[in-house]
Order: structure tokens, then C-alpha cells, then sequence
């Protein structure tokens, strides 16, 4: 259940790893509407969001308009069919690679 404790603890993660968790958000397929409202609720610096929001969609847009643009409608379908497959598999990557840099250093 949702306890003040939880939603504390969520500020303050969300605090010490703003720009990241909003870069992640981004990048994924889910609701925008959520990471709007849960930085707007947590105070997440405007500026950091709009940078860290802007970063997390080019990231995920740019290298498919690059693919539309270089292999035509073929590609499109592919990617249309794959993209929120390939998005989440990306952000798990990523947030393996970060668990593994910052909580598991001595890991060889």
C-alpha cells in the first residue's frame, strides 16, 4: 500500500537520481502523464526535466527517423512493430548496467 514512508522514500530516490529517472521515463513507452505529475508532485527542477525529457524522446526518435529516412517503408513496419520491445529491453539494459556500476563495483 501507498504509506507516507514509501512516498517519502520515492522523493528522495527520485531526488538523488532526477536526471536519470526522468531520462528513463522518457525514453520508455509509458504514460507521460505519469512522470509529469510525479515531478511536478516531487519538485524536480524544471529545467532538469525539460533537459533530461527532451534527451530521453531524441534518443528514442532520431535513430528510427534515421532508419525511416535510409531504408523507406520497409524498416517502418519493422520498428512500428518492435519499438516498445526494443525500448524496454534498452532501459533494462541500461538500469543493469547502472546497478552493476554503482551497486556491485567489486563484481570482476
Amino acid at each position: 500500500m501507498l504509506t507516507e514512508d514509501r512516498i517519502t522514500a520515492v522523493g528522495e530516490w527520485l531526488h538523488d537520481n532526477v536526471f536519470w529517472a526522468v531520462f528513463v521515463g522518457s525514453f520508455t513507452p509509458f504514460s507521460d502523464k505519469l512522470l509529469v505529475f510525479s515531478s511536478a508532485f516531487f519538485g524536480v527542477p524544471i529545467w532538469t526535466f525539460v533537459f533530461a525529457y527532451t534527451l530521453g524522446r531524441a534518443v528514442r526518435t532520431y535513430p528510427a527517423a534515421l532508419l525511416f529516412y535510409i531504408y523507406g517503408a520497409w524498416i517502418q513496419r519493422r520498428i512500428e512493430k518492435y519499438i516498445e520491445i526494443v525500448s524496454i529491453v534498452f532501459v533494462v539494459v541500461i538500469v543493469l548496467a547502472l546497478v552493476r556500476l554503482f551497486f556491485l563495483p567489486g563484481l570482476k
